[in-house]
């Protein structure tokens, strides 16, 4: 049960209760109002153990003076009793009241005055004390009660400074405050933790202190709790700091006041640090109003860094505007370039969150450029990039593992932040498929080799190994690099990298060498790693990597789409535009597939509208995000049935492939796809060039399944079988279905050994064999059902030959 006016929509219920509403649950809500009269006596008479008859006449007073308001008639009735209005006679063994004197009580307006009302008839001393409560909140536990107790510094309070009543008593004058105020039913007590019964409650105590003291009030607990004796301060920070904050425009003293930011400033680094980024914020802005206009002459380095950390929460935040206003004072007022960098950073992690790559890269080039490492302005040419990548195999020649391991370590400020720059840039390069990416790996390889390594350089050799295997086919050579960034990883002891690397060498490299499903629980350790460090763009980019990954391996679709879902929307709570939509053509085909989109040959449903996302992609030449809305339209015009419209959108998608760095699995998918299309279409109008494609796709498949048989050779026995099917080869066509069926459940892909089902099945039904090909379709029908497709579970029946 909640009241609506204390759960908004952003509270985690109001969040809760959207999400299940969005989900068609049907929600039935009760919604409990005031008290009609009969309720109010049949409650009156359950307290008073009377009949309802007898307590009716005192019952419809309460109900005039409450309106039936619960927590009213609860509290009204204990003030009757406390006033002696209402009172038990042991002689006639009855509960006895004045009609007429109660008729005329005054009653407050609402809960908050009337509980404010009874709290004043307490002693001082109890009043005192739900008052200090009040400030620290709804509760407060045996161990705060220990830090407020005793009379040193005790706080005397008034608005203009001069002396008031104590505010702090010893512990047990405390705890006898505590427990009377329990027996008047203020606070609950739940073991060694004192509650307010409710929080009109904690509001009336609190409102009991004027306005103009509050904040000296707040101010005196904080440095109560602060100065105690015997306090860890770290454990007291947070508490005490959100006390002091109440209480600063009470702080005359300047230097005090650079305390108190210092101490915001370590509240907000702990908060970033434990992944609460909106406390973070809430400190370090604290943190920087303590400040004044001499702050960046007398206070340098506090101001600096106080200006970084808010800005770093809040690009974790998600609030782009308030991250680029604290940026601004940094550029105004670094008094060095140095000091500028991590501003730097931060605009290019927040430009490309927002999809603004472009301009990410160009900020990025510029900082490189005055860096000392200018890069060409010109068209890249093929050439260009063989004779860069050719510079560093040489400073690679004749260096084993041991020798890498073992380089100098880096020690230049500049070629650190130099390597920290390539990396980030290198990130957005590469999802854009531009090919500067390139330039900017080799140029980080180039400098650890010949400067010497730092924890980037760990980055460096595992984007290093994705360039090999993605563009250059040396997946020995990539899975070898692969190895020692995270070798390099261990020897640094850089934890707060890790996500990276892993990231990289399981979403980009591994799965040309080992089981593609081996690459699960990494990519998702990766993303919890990434949360942990705040490393926000890196963590969504591993569980993005993990939701398509388990797609691809063919887990259950409906759980894969409740993950792509889940995540999607921690995208766009933390506003990472980039990451979330390369997910969401891979959520939206598997909603075709289960059977949840009015056109399953269309991406556009739930997860996203595909002429949208297509031209949003296209103008801000993402050509990557273009690549996969080709490649997942190909799969499900191809799955339904729509051959011609699978090809267009297949061609489309290997255009891409042709022209650009492709390191990542999904190419694998994408050629096993064209190449089924290519096949079918080769067949169907005897067109060389289908075949020549076809042809091109198997050879690229062969090759891939040398490295890696456990992820391909299901692939490539089902091409080779449609092949073999297109010469008339029929006997070597049945062996191979046979095989495609047989590796893909040993190897564990459910959707291609329902796929390779299917078109035996077709096979069979045109070369005339029903019964066989009946069986064949069965349990493709099975196969895609296992896997969660339902839609096209759905689709095979209908379509059936026969």
């Amino acid at each position: 049960s909640y009241r609506e006016n204390g759960v908004s929509k952003t509270h985690l219920l109001g969040k809760a209760l959207i999400d299940i509403e969005k989900n068609k649950t049907v929600i039935t809500k009760i919604k409990v109002g005031d008290l009609k009269k009969e309720y109010t006596n049949s409650l009156v008479s359950e307290i008073l153990q009377m009949s309802p008859h007898s307590s009716q006449p005192l019952a419809e007073v309460i109900h005039r003076k409450t309106s039936g308001n619960v927590l009213f008639v609860l509290q009204f009735i204990r003030s009757l009793f406390d006033e002696g209005l209402l009172r038990f006679s042991f002689s006639t063994k009855r509960w006895q009241w004045d009609t007429a004197t109660i008729e005329s009580k005054n009653i407050a307006d609402n809960a908050v005055d009337l509980m404010s009302q009874k709290i004043s008839r307490l002693p001082k001393e109890i009043q005192t004390v739900l008052k200090m409560i009040a400030c620290l909140g709804s509760s407060i536990d045996e161990s705060t009660l220990r830090l407020i107790a005793g009379h040193e510094n005790a706080g005397k309070v008034n608005s203009d400074g001069s002396t008031g009543h104590a505010i702090f008593y010893e512990y047990d004058d405390l705890v006898g405050s505590l427990e009377l105020s329990v027996n008047a039913g203020l606070l609950d007590c739940i073991s060694t933790k004192y509650k307010f019964a409710h929080d009109q409650i904690q509001s009336a105590a609190y409102n009991l202190i004027p306005e103009n003291e509050r904040g000296l009030w707040h101010l005196q607990i904080g440095n109560k709790i602060w100065t105690s004796k015997g306090a860890e301060q770290e454990k007291v920070l947070f508490m005490a700091v959100v006390q002091l904050n109440l209480g600063t425009m009470f702080i005359k003293e300047k230097e005090q006041k650079i305390e108190l930011a210092r101490l915001n400033l370590r509240s907000g680094e702990s908060a970033i640090s434990s992944v609460s980024y909106p406390l973070a914020a809430s400190y370090l802005k604290a943190g920087i109003k303590l400040l004044d206009e001499k702050c960046w002459k007398e206070h340098y380095d506090l101001t600096l860094k106080l200006y970084e950390c808010y800005a770093e929460a809040e690009y974790c935040n998600g609030k782009f505007e308030d991250m680029e206003k604290a940026l601004d004072q940094i550029f105004a007022h670094a008094k060095c370039c140095g000091d500028q960098r991590r501003a730097y950073f931060l605009r290019i992690w927040a430009l490309g969150a927002q999809e603004k790559m472009k301009k990410a890269i160009d900020v990025g080039l510029n900082m490189l450029a005055e860096l000392g490492e200018p890069f060409p302005t010109t068209e890249i040419s093929k050439e260009m990039i063989l004779e860069d990548f050719s510079k560093t195999k040489q400073l690679l020649e004749g260096k084993t593992d041991t020798d890498l391991l073992e380089l100098n370590t880096l020690n230049d400020d500049v070629k650190i932040d130099t390597m920290r720059a390539l990396i980030i840039l290198s990130f957005f390069a590469n999802l854009t498929k531009q090919k500067i990416v390139f330039f900017l790996v080799f140029r980080a390889m180039q400098i650890s080799l010949s400067h010497g390594i730092c924890k980037e350089s760990a980055n460096c050799f595992a984007s290093y190994g994705s360039l090999l295997s993605g563009s250059f086919d040396d997946f020995n050579g990539a899975y070898r690099f692969g190895k020692l960034s995270i070798r390099l990883l261990e020897k640094l002891q850089v934890k707060e990298f890790s996500h990276r690397i892993i990231s990289t060498v399981y979403g980009l490299i591994n799965s040309w060498v080992e089981h593609h499903h081996a690459s699960l629980n990494p990519l998702k350790a990766a993303y919890q790693n990434g949360i942990r460090y705040g490393d926000i763009q890196w963590a969504f980019t591993s569980i993005q990597q993990y939701c398509i990954h388990r797609y691809q391996c063919g887990n259950d679709l409906a759980s894969v789409e409740e993950d792509l879902r889940k995540y999607g929307k921690l995208m766009t709570e933390f506003k990472q535009a980039t990451v979330l939509k390369y997910c969401l053509p891979y959520r939206q085909a598997i909603l075709n597939l289960m059977g949840l989109s009015s056109n399953p040959l269309q991406l556009t449903g739930d997860a996203m509208n595909q002429e949208n996302l297509l031209n949003s992609a296209l103008e801000r030449k993402n050509i990557n995000l273009v690549f996969v809305i080709f490649s997942q339209c190909s799969v499900v015009t191809y799955m339904f049935g729509d051959y011609d419209v699978a090809s267009e959108m297949a061609d489309k998608a290997q255009y891409i492939v042709d022209r650009s760095n492709s390191p990542t699995y999904a190419v694998c998918s994408h050629t096993f796809y064209y190449g089924l299309i290519t096949l079918l279409l080769a067949r169907k109008t005897k067109d060389k060039r289908w075949e020549g494609l076809a042809k091109n796709a198997i050879e690229k498949m062969k090759n891939w399944t040398k490295f890696a048989p456990s992820n391909c050779e299901q692939k490539l026995h089902l091409m080779e079988a449609e092949y073999a099917y297109f010469l008339g080869e029929y006997e070597i066509a049945e062996r191979l279905y046979d095989s495609a069926i047989e590796k893909a459940g040993i190897n564990g892909f459910i959707q291609e050994q329902a796929l390779a089902f299917e078109r035996a099945g077709m096979f069979y039904f045109e070369k005339g064999n029903v019964s066989k090909a009946s069986q064949y379709y069965g349990k493709a029908h099975n196969s895609y059902l296992t896997w969660g497709a339902k839609g096209k579970a759905d689709h095979l029946l209908r379509n059936c030959p026969f």
